[in-house]
């Protein structure tokens, strides 16, 4: 299937020139301040999808043409299919890579943006096949004859007229062309801003499970799927608590002719049911969001503003929520929101728009983000809103426990934030207390995960002890995910037909971790080494009382300094305890001791002939072994019970 990978326009609304890159699947949150340019930066999507948006030629209007470019990859059969109305045989070596990506053009024509221009690339070179006259009539030639440079042929008539919609045109560039935009339109789904549906009551009529474009039969949707589709009825709900907990219970009552929405007294003091319409925006476009994530077939989302009207736990709770959807889908979302804008998943791009003497202007966030974020008049404060804050050592973890652990990681009273290192552990205990005094009418729970590395009994204890800690049993995340079945399954679906079975990778694993035993010795030998300090403050205050003089401080410091022969000692009798210590454990705990993250890249290197991608192929074994370990599920249900 086509994939639009790019689109770039030049005077489109406030862009003088604007270039954004799509991929499959990932979230990208657009941001910037008010009437910088970012619904105008999402109607791009929108030109794609047949519309013009209002005020396009704004930039044009000032001198230049309004021009969007959509760039688009094919697979194998749509490409010869290209190819032969292009009239040449695609089993030629000449074009061999010939149309893998197309550029298809659209101008302003009679105040329409419509598609005007398709380019095929060929060895690296665009080459224009079809085109519009300045007489508004539709010219075409062949491949052969563009790479000749001839002139073009009018195409059977066909001219733009004032009125034609983008469909009737696209009939002109061909059946595939019309059909690789058709099916990635009917893919496509934008929500925009403070979309509302009609009425405390809905009509029963046309009741089915597709929501209509302005969301005005949300109440028969909703029916539907509660009478029709009770399993995803019933995620459906448990989503609405995760996200709200003290909304009630979500029910569509039928009276007559006609139904509602309404959520009925819960667990609160509250006693009367209150319709959908009694309550915040928030929560109408919060129950087409889901009905939208969890029934549409769209591949691409568009979002703006999704956190209108929410809580800012709910908007965490929301964006948990769209990073688990954009594992197989592409959303993009405009938001003001701090809850919003994470920062550590890898799989988030954050694009920020600004606005400069009438331009608008794209870049992506990388380190400037406390800027981004004063820009937008946030308050650090806001981020600080979760009673629980879960530490992580990194993104690569968090996508691992974002699967195992998805309802605890985006429930509202969480904040997941990136450690930065293991080293970090050490201060969590300090940041539970200095947040316990910024915060007295409530306590916060930090809980920090992390690796356990080369720490030895000792210091995993002293850690643990701090009781904000949680030091894994195995050394780092990766060693979880060391599971035979899981790992064949992964090769197999990858590489189809390689029929890998689970003894040949539980027979690998072991291979590649036996040849890591001594790379874990030296790594413990290295760890217990311990800094030279050459000066530290009660040495600075026994120097500053004797009134030491600069032989004096030397002196001092070079007693400090160890031997070379009494350091080589040290390692020599360190290798031989660790290595005696590493073999006796080996056989029965070489898949909690090696490096998991190095033994996944030797296994995966010699079934797949590539290594190991941690942002990537963590989260992918993850959601192929059945259930979590039970010692995490025990860490996480104590951390999120109250008392």
């Amino acid at each position: 299937m086509a994939e639009l990978i790019g689109i770039e326009a030049f005077n489109f609304r406030a862009f003088e020139h604007v270039l954004i890159e799509l991929r499959r699947s990932g979230l990208v949150l657009v941001t910037g301040a008010n009437n910088a340019g970012k619904s105008a930066l999402l109607s791009l999507l929108d030109v794609v999808a047949g519309a013009t948006p209002v005020g396009v030629t704004h930039r044009g209007d000032s001198g230049g043409a309004v021009e969007v470019t959509t760039t688009w990859r094919l697979d194998e059969q749509e490409r010869f299919s290209v190819l032969g109305e292009l009239g040449v045989d695609p089993r030629l070596t000449k074009f061999a890579t010939t149309a893998e990506t197309l550029d298809l053009h659209f101008t302003a024509v009679h105040g329409s943006l419509l598609p005007t221009k398709l380019d095929v690339i060929h060895d690296g070179q665009s080459i224009t096949v079809m085109g519009v006259s300045r007489e508004r009539q539709f010219m075409q030639r062949s491949l052969p004859e563009a790479l000749r440079d001839a002139g073009y042929s009018p195409s059977g008539g066909r001219w733009y007229s004032p009125g034609q919609k983008q469909e009737e045109v696209l009939w002109f560039f061909g059946v595939t062309v019309r059909g690789i935009v058709d099916q990635w339109r009917s893919n496509l789904f934008h929500f925009h801003a403070l979309r509302q549906a009609d009425g405390r009551t809905a009509e029963l009529r046309d009741i089915g499970s597709a929501l209509a474009p302005d969301g005005a039969n949300l109440a028969t949707v909703l029916l539907h799927l509660q009478t029709n589709a009770p399993t995803v009825w019933s995620r459906l709900k448990n989503l609405v608590r995760e996200i709200l907990p003290n909304i009630g219970e979500l029910t569509i009552p039928v009276n007559g002719n006609s139904c509602e929405i309404v959520f009925l007294p819960g667990e609160s003091l509250r006693s009367e049911r209150r319709n959908l319409k009694e309550l915040g925006t928030g929560v109408e476009q919060l129950l087409m969001l889901l009905v939208v994530g969890m029934t549409g077939a769209a591949r691409t989302i568009v979002l703006e503003d999704p956190e209108i009207g929410l809580h800012p736990s709910a908007q965490r709770a929301l964006l948990g929520l769209l990073q688990e959807w954009s594992q197989d889908r592409l959303i993009l979302a405009a938001t003001h929101s701090a809850a919003m804008l994470d920062w550590s998943s890898s799989s988030t791009t954050v694009l920020n728009v600004q606005r400069q003497d009438g331009a608008s202007t794209v870049s992506a966030v990388t380190t400037d983000r406390i800027r981004v974020l004063r820009d937008l008049g946030i308050r650090l404060s806001d981020v600080l809103a979760a009673d629980r804050l879960l530490v992580l050592e990194g993104p690569s973890d968090k996508a691992v426990l974002d699967v195992w652990f998805a309802e605890e990681l985006r429930h509202p009273r969480v904040a997941v934030l990136a450690g930065g290192g293991g080293a970090d552990a050490r201060q969590a205990d300090l940041l539970a207390r200095w947040l316990a005094d910024a915060d007295q009418l409530e306590e916060r729970r930090v809980l920090f995960v992390r690796d356990r590395d080369e720490l030895s009994e000792g210091e995993v204890a002293r850690l643990e002890k701090q009781g904000n800690v949680f030091v894994l049993p195995v050394r780092e995340v990766e060693n979880l995910l060391l599971d035979a079945e899981a790992l064949a399954r992964f090769v197999n679906e990858e590489q189809d037909g390689a029929g890998v079975a689970a003894g040949q990778v539980e027979a690998a694993l072991r291979v590649a971790a036996d040849a890591l035993e001594s790379t874990v010795v030296l790594k413990r030998v290295l760890a217990g080494l311990a800094p030279v300090r050459l000066a530290d403050n009660r040495l600075r205050g026994e120097l500053a009382r004797e009134r030491a003089d600069a032989d004096g401080v030397a002196a001092a410091v070079l007693e400090r300094i160890p031997l070379r022969e009494d350091v080589e000692a040290g390692i020599h009798r360190a290798w031989a305890e660790h290595a005696a210590a590493v073999r006796e454990k080996w056989d029965a705990d070489w898949r909690h001791l090696a490096p998991g993250a190095d033994v996944l890249d030797t296994v995966l290197k010699g079934f797949l002939g590539r290594g190991y991608r941690k942002g990537t192929d963590g989260p992918a074994l993850a959601r192929l072994i059945r259930k979590p370990p039970e010692v995490l599920r025990g860490v996480f249900d104590a951390f999120m019970v109250d008392g």
